[in-house]
């Protein structure tokens, strides 16, 4: 069975981030789904936003963050890796960034997600397991019929 959020990632497979100061609209309405200030821009890291969107869209509470890592203090922690659950990943780069996705396929050494601002577009993506810092499935009390103000995933299928 696909999951309600994944069926909805899916919708948005190839969702570009445009160049220069131009904005993917689609994009800036996934920053609505969480709690963020100043001028929003699609070239801002969006994994996050684009989660809460998925999540939020199928009446589940995300974590209103724009963090990648704000997914480790949400849901039921799991040991091991599931199919469609989140999937945080640290950050080469600095100890509080890091990416985060819907874990698609893995192995004993790879990853695969499917999120948002993955070389800026929406899309699967492979990773060393080694950035793995954990995995999440939402708990019961997040399905309580979550609603924010967002336009539909239709408008995706009105801008190509």
């Amino acid at each position: 069975m696909i999951e309600p959020w994944l069926k909805t990632a899916l919708m948005y497979w190839g969702v570009d981030e445009i160049p220069g100061p131009d904005d993917n609209q689609i994009i800036i309405d996934w920053f609505k789904w969480v709690k963020i200030q100043g001028p929003l821009h699609d070239e801002i890291p969006n994994c996050s936003a684009g989660l809460n969107a998925f999540f939020g869209l199928n009446g589940i509470k995300g974590t209103e963050s724009p963090l990648a890592q704000s997914w480790l203090n949400w849901g039921i922690i799991l040991d091991n890796p599931k199919l469609q659950c989140v999937c945080i990943l640290k950050s080469l780069k600095n100890n509080w960034q890091g990416h985060c996705g819907i874990l698609c396929a893995f192995n004993f050494k790879s990853i695969v997600l499917f999120g948002c601002n993955q070389d800026n577009n929406t899309n699967f993506k492979i990773y060393d397991k080694s950035l793995v810092l954990g995995y999440r499935w939402p708990k019961l009390e997040y399905y309580n019929n979550y609603t924010k103000p967002f336009s539909s995933p239709s408008r995706l299928y009105d801008q190509y």
